[in-house]
């Protein structure tokens, strides 16, 4: 009877100790518990403060260097954000509106003149160049559109042709431009506001179509000049002899900084008879009769008849060799604009010549169809 007490009495002293043992498992559960709670609430804490104090070094960052109110989170995210945006030609005048402050580069593809037969109409010329901008700032783009093998000029001062001569030549190509003042293409406030201007190419010319008798003349549109257009070509003209109520070819010459392109004439031996300026500011448009329609620029390219007319020229403010005017529209001998916006790291090339492709990457050697503007912002300013 003791011996069965004993063994009960030592029962109940393992029961209890079991039971101690478990408790002291689920206090040292629950306080493990409690240690890995508080440990990721204060690592929570420290990385929210961490980041909180990196963002207001960042934005006190930004403040010292870019000048910007670290209030305006706008003005914040765009000093480092990317943008960029492109223009087709629309045959109207669009609008950039721009959206954060910083430098911009803008890229400018001028458009190509009509093409006919198997003469070809000058291909566009390409500008480029960085200008800062404010954020809110206007500009007025202008694509310019291609010549054709009809009346009507490339939008944005590409030359028509006298009524029913499309027979015989092709229209010339609009310039592409960038401006403070918006209107109408030929507006002249508008047109003195250009602070950059990417030439167009001048139209073909076959006046030898459907004539098997006499070779009156030929030729290719001259390409759309850096600071001076390209002429265009004459061919398959007859050399001597007489050609009934025509005696010579003619060929359009590009413009320039200062003054329209010409049209050249010539007797049939090649002696030069005559030279008329035609081309004007920002126009290749002439009131006399027109076979092929020079190319729009700064100035526009002469026309022509019997052969090729000429590309108008480029103009950058900024670059070095262009001729600004001022606010009368005098030209100064300067490349700055009136305005005070002037680009940096400037780039012209002729329609003739390898440039970038519009809107992807490699070259190509003149701009065909109608222009092109890109903009990117490349910089917090």
């Amino acid at each position: 009877m003791k011996a069965l007490k004993t063994e009960e009495v030592k029962e109940k002293i393992n029961i209890k100790n079991q039971t101690k043992q478990e408790k002291g498992a689920i206090s040292a559960l629950v306080l493990f518990t409690v240690l890995m709670f508080v440990t990721i609430l204060m690592s929570v804490f420290i990385t929210v403060g961490v980041r909180q104090k990196s963002g207001l070094k960042s934005s006190l960052r930004i403040a010292e260097v870019y000048g910007e109110d670290v209030e305006k989170i706008d003005d914040i995210y765009g000093s480092v954000v990317k943008y960029s945006t492109t223009y087709n030609y629309t045959g109207n005048v669009q609008v950039f509106e721009v959206p954060y402050t910083g430098i911009y580069q803008i890229e400018c593809w001028g458009a190509q003149g009509g093409n006919i037969d198997n003469f070809t109409g000058g291909k566009g010329a390409y500008t480029k160049g960085n200008i800062s901008l404010n954020k809110g700032k206007i500009l007025y783009i202008y694509v310019g559109g291609q010549g054709t093998n009809t009346d009507v000029g490339g939008y944005n001062g590409g030359g028509s042709l006298t009524k029913g001569q499309s027979i015989y030549g092709a229209s010339g190509g609009g310039a592409t431009d960038i401006r403070l003042v918006g209107g109408e293409w030929n507006n002249n406030d508008s047109l003195k506001s250009r602070i950059m201007v990417a030439a167009g190419g001048g139209g073909a010319n076959n006046r030898n179509r459907g004539d098997s008798t006499y070779m009156y003349g030929a030729g290719n549109g001259g390409a759309g000049g850096e600071l001076t257009g390209e002429s265009g070509s004459a061919v398959n003209y007859t050399t001597s002899g007489n050609i009934p109520t025509y005696n010579g070819h003619n060929i359009g010459t590009g413009g320039t900084q200062t003054q329209g392109g010409s049209i050249l004439l010539y007797d049939t031996s090649g002696n030069l008879l005559s030279s008329t300026v035609t081309g004007k500011f920002g126009d290749a448009n002439s009131e006399n009769e027109t076979q092929s329609g020079g190319g729009s620029g700064y100035y526009g390219g002469g026309y022509s008849g019997h052969g090729g007319a000429g590309g108008g020229s480029s103009f950058i403010s900024g670059y070095s060799g262009c001729d600004a005017i001022n606010s009368s529209g005098t030209h100064t001998g300067q490349s700055h604009h009136f305005s005070g916006y002037v680009f940096s790291k400037t780039q012209i090339i002729a329609g003739s010549k390898e440039m970038p492709k519009k809107n992807e990457k490699g070259t190509m050697v003149g701009n065909s169809g109608n222009g092109f503007v890109k903009i990117e912002k490349i910089k917090a300013k």
